[in-house]
């Protein structure tokens, strides 16, 4: 025991039947040189008694002090991943958030223009509407004017064909020999027959305008 006193070492207490194996489990699982190849020694006597309690006691407290260090590393690890799975849920709430309201951003710009389409279309039907009755409007007064101009101008020209017509007959009657009379007369004929003929020819055009 003294050569083997420098390095580190672990000890048991043998079990009824005075057989212990050679493994770490029968050393409640201390392995005092991981990795390098160990040896086991028997104290038949069992003088150090007091000492191997000491030591089994110290692998105990080392053992304990290790699973404590490997329980707070696995805590540590569970809270890292739980802060993880945390932070990994905020972010994808706060990208379904941005996106949530993105899409409505969206949907209003869209129906806005869709309703500033609709305005205007509606805007320039109801202009183009307006300066169709305007042109319509316009073209039925120049054409009012004109019917009119025209209408005055047939009355003037069968008012003129009346007034040479009267005045034709009243040479007629006021000629002093018959051929003169005669002229006259054919004279104020004619112009009769234009006066009826303009005459005709104004109630034809207002008949044709009805």
């Amino acid at each position: 025991m003294e050569g083997v006193a420098s390095r580190p070492w672990t000890v048991t207490f043998a079990n009824k039947s005075d057989y212990v194996q050679c493994s770490a489990s029968s050393f409640n699982g201390v392995d005092p040189l991981p990795g390098e190849d160990k040896e086991c020694y028997c104290d038949p006597k069992n003088e150090e008694a007091d000492g191997y309690n000491m030591m089994i006691q110290y692998w105990q407290g080392v053992q304990a002090s290790k699973d404590a260090e490997e329980q707070q590393a696995k805590a540590d690890a569970e809270a890292e991943a739980a802060k993880e799975m945390d932070n990994e849920e905020l972010e994808r709430l706060e990208a379904e958030l941005a996106a949530t309201k993105a899409a409505k951003a969206a949907e209003e710009t869209a129906m806005k223009a869709k309703h500033d389409a609709e305005k205007k279309a509606m805007d320039d039907k109801l202009a183009a509407l307006k300066k169709s009755l305007e042109a319509e409007k316009k073209k039925a007064i120049e054409e009012a004017k004109q019917d009119e101009k025209e209408e005055k101008e047939k009355q003037e020209e069968f008012e003129k064909a009346l007034a040479e017509a009267a005045a034709s007959a009243k040479a007629a009657e006021a000629a002093k020999s018959a051929k003169e009379k005669a002229e006259l007369q054919a004279a104020a004929e004619k112009a009769k027959a234009a006066a009826i003929k303009a005459e005709v020819k104004a109630a034809l055009a207002k008949q044709k305008k009805e």
